[in-house]
Order: C-alpha cells, then sequence, then structure tokens
C-alpha cells in the first residue's frame, strides 16, 4: 500500500514538473524582457568562464559562488542562451519535489501537498519571467527548499547545513533568510551541533574569501550600504499596489497558516515570519520580486491554513474551489499575458542585427551581447551598468570615449541614452554608421 501511495506521489509530481516545464518555456525564443537582471548575472558568469576574478576585475553587487556554477553550465550549452534557459527551468521547479512532500509529512494529505506546489508555480512574482530568464534569488531556491527537505524528512542535518551554506552565499539577504532559519530551529541545533557548525563553517570561509579579494567589501557591502534607502511606509504599497495584486493567495494564505501552525510545526511558521520581516525591513532598498524567496516557505505554510478543512464535511471540495478561484482571479490573465502570449519582436529583430556586426560591442544591456553571441567592450561595469542608475552615478566623458573607442559596434537603446553626455553621442555618430533604427533602438557600427 506504501508503495501505491508513493507512486502517486511521483506520478502526480511528474505531471506538475511537465505542466510547469511546458508553460515556462512556451515563450523561450519569443519573449525577453530586458529590464531583468538575467543580463547581468548571466554575463557576470561568463566572465567567470573566461577566467576573470569577480570583484577585483569587474563589478559585481552578490556574491559569485552560484554564479560559478551556472557559468559551468553556459560552457556545457556554448553560452547558448536559449538552451541553457530550459536547463534553468529544470533546475528552478526541483523545489516543488521537496515543498510537495514536506507538506505530505505535515498534513498527510496529497490534496494539501498539490495545493502547495500549485500556489508555488503560479506565483506572479516567481514565475511571470525571472523563473525561465535567469535570477540569482529564484536560482537559489532549490537550494533552501532541499535543505528543508533534508531536516524534515531525510534528517541528514549535516547535508541540509552544507545546502543553507551555499544558499547564504549565493546573496547577502539570502544569509539573513538562514539566520531566520536558525533562530526558528533552536530545539533542532541543540540536538545536531553539527548543523551549526557545518553552516557557520561554510558561510563564514564564503564571505571571507569575498572579503581579501581586492574590492570585494566595496562592491558586496559598501555598494548597498550606498544605496538610497526606500521607506517603509513605499515598500508597502509597493506590496499591496504590484505584488499583492496578482499574488494575493501565497501571501495571505501562506502568512495566515504560518500564524496559526499547529504547536508541533510552529516554528516552520516562526521562520516564515522572520523571512518576512527581514525581506522587507532589512535593507535599504526593496523590489517586489524580494518576495520570491518566500515562495518555498509559504507555499508550505499555505496547506497549514488549509488542514482544517481536511475536518469537516465538504472540506477537499471546498479546498478545491478556493484553490482554483483565488488563483484564477489572482493570476490567470497576468501569467496568460506573460507566459504565452506576450511577444518581444523588437529585442530579436536587434539581436539579429547585431549579429552580422563586428565586435566587440558596447551597450548598457548585456543581453544583447548574450542572445547575438558578441563580446561586450571591456571596462570594470561591462557587466553591470545598472550600478549608475541605482547610486546616481555615472562614467565621465573621458571613461566613456575610451570605451567608445574600443569598440566596433554601439548598440544605443534607452537605458543608455539616459546617461550619455552629448559630446559622446556626437561622437559615436560622428566615427560610426548608423545601420539600424527602431522604437530608440540604435546600432552603430564603425566606419
Amino acid at each position: 500500500m506504501k508503495k501505491i501511495k508513493l507512486g502517486r506521489d511521483y506520478i502526480l509530481l511528474s505531471l506538475f514538473f511537465v505542466l510547469n516545464f511546458l508553460i515556462q518555456s512556451y515563450n523561450l525564443g519569443k519573449l525577453v524582457f530586458v529590464f531583468t537582471d538575467a543580463g547581468v548575472y548571466l554575463y557576470s558568469a561568463k566572465l567567470l568562464a573566461a577566467g576573470l576574478i569577480p570583484y577585483k576585475d569587474f563589478f559585481l553587487a552578490q556574491p559569485p559562488y552560484l554564479l560559478y556554477f551556472f557559468s559551468g553550465v553556459l560552457s556545457l550549452v556554448n553560452f547558448d542562451i536559449k538552451s541553457f534557459n530550459f536547463l534553468y527551468i529544470i533546475w528552478g521547479f526541483l523545489s516543488i519535489i521537496p515543498i510537495y512532500f514536506i507538506t505530505k509529512k505535515f498534513t498527510g494529505s496529497i490534496l494539501l501537498s498539490s495545493f502547495s506546489v500549485i500556489l508555488f508555480s503560479t506565483f506572479s512574482e516567481l514565475v511571470q519571467w525571472e523563473a525561465h530568464s535567469f535570477a540569482l534569488r529564484q536560482a537559489s531556491l532549490p537550494l533552501l527548499s532541499f535543505s528543508l527537505f533534508f531536516i524534515y524528512i531525510f534528517k541528514k542535518p549535516k547535508i541540509s547545513a552544507f545546502l543553507l551554506g551555499i544558499f547564504s552565499l549565493t546573496l547577502i539577504s539570502n544569509f539573513l533568510i538562514s539566520i531566520a532559519l536558525l533562530i526558528s530551529l533552536r530545539k533542532f541545533i541543540r540536538e545536531n551541533l553539527s548543523f551549526l557548525r557545518i553552516f557557520l563553517g561554510i558561510s563564514l570561509l564564503g564571505y571571507t574569501a569575498i572579503f581579501l579579494i581586492p574590492n570585494g567589501y566595496t562592491n558586496l557591502i559598501g555598494y548597498h550600504l550606498n544605496r538610497p534607502f526606500l521607506g517603509y511606509w513605499t515598500r508597502m504599497d509597493w506590496i499591496f499596489d504590484y505584488a499583492f495584486a496578482t499574488s494575493w493567495p501565497i501571501l495571505v494564505f501562506g502568512l495566515l497558516g504560518s500564524l496559526i501552525v499547529k504547536k508541533e510545526y510552529r516554528s516552520f511558521g516562526l521562520f516564515n515570519i522572520l523571512s518576512l520581516i527581514f525581506v522587507m525591513f532589512g535593507g535599504k532598498s526593496f523590489y517586489n520580486h524580494y518576495l520570491t524567496i518566500l515562495a518555498v516557505g509559504f507555499s508550505i505554510s499555505s496547506s497549514f491554513l488549509f488542514s482544517f478543512f481536511l475536518k469537516i464535511k465538504f472540506g477537499k471540495f471546498l479546498i478545491v474551489i478556493i484553490c482554483i478561484l483565488s488563483v484564477y482571479f489572482s493570476s490567470y490573465n497576468y501569467l496568460k499575458a506573460t507566459l504565452i502570449t506576450m511577444r518581444t519582436p523588437d529585442f530579436f529583430e536587434t539581436v539579429d542585427i547585431l549579429k552580422t556586426t563586428p565586435k566587440p560591442l558596447f551597450t548598457f544591456e548585456p543581453i544583447y551581447g548574450l542572445y547575438s553571441k558578441k563580446e561586450l567592450t571591456y571596462h570594470y561595469f561591462v557587466a553591470d551598468m545598472r550600478y549608475f542608475q541605482v547610486l546616481g552615478t555615472n562614467l565621465d566623458q573621458t571613461q566613456y570615449l575610451d570605451v567608445i573607442k574600443n569598440s566596433n559596434t554601439v548598440l544605443v537603446e534607452p537605458f543608455m541614452l539616459r546617461f550619455l553626455q552629448k559630446e559622446v553621442l556626437d561622437k559615436i555618430k560622428e566615427d560610426f554608421n548608423l545601420i539600424y533604427s527602431k522604437n530608440e533602438n540604435y546600432i552603430y557600427v564603425r566606419k
């Protein structure tokens, strides 16, 4: 009987996984959002694969460890971004395996386990674009989910600590999430001190190594400390105006489930609440996509709320209705647009032109260089020109002219237009021929 039930679990998980893969991969090669962080971090991974040292040779605002892994994946597919994105989707949705089995352990219900996976898979802030085009926060979720898996399911504290340590080295904010988990697992840690030793060893060694690299502290800590402070009321407004509009089921159900969780799993609810506090108030900056780190914990704790329905007549029917209606009214139309119907033909038209132009390419948006397989003109901020937008700084005219001098193709797009001095733009027009112009995208090739 146990084997039959386990087989049912595997069949359900396979169906969820295949469905997620098909939906997330549907628009690959048809849709690219230039404004996401995919270009910044994937070009950083490309520089790592070329042997450059982060912080010393190029600016990087986050720890490089997970990027080293993905630089290896990029090398395996010969830096073909579409092929990479297929593999990245598989990686990202591995999280549904721990979510399913942890929920089943907590509730004993296949229905609620499926409910948790559905909430995770329809969390708009998570899956709308960066689940299939790369983002560090989303890419770190399997590490967190499997760390929890080896705490609650397989009882392997050393493996769990190792995964949590790597998770904490992915983003500075992930270190705070890890601390939230440690606080909530005080009893578990007292019984498994090796868990704490391994986690602290990995985390401290990882961050110490970064601070020993020239510019490591400046890039990783100084940059974030110098970012403009975003008021807490503004953060709340953003959540309700944007994230809450399309992602309220997992946020509401997850928070309520964390507050009323059964006594034996109260530590998990505490982990979620502390994580939410750290995400919202733990740094000077905030964007709605920061909430995606809550996806694993909140999808599981959502089931705690609905486990009470299992005890009443027609409770399972109510759970199904609430799940379907909440997801439909909050996310269906929005996700259908962003994952199925939306296209960005201008991006691919620009990329096709860039494939025919001489390298190196100067652009503020590395995603164009990745898709066109063009080397970007090297300078310290080559992978992340958004640094200037965040801190309100800029290269001086001489520095821009030096970059222009070493470039054979220049892509001027809206982001670049906001920062280039008139004299630099005039120099581009003087030394380069304009070969393409459409919707504020201009491609110049050296005369």
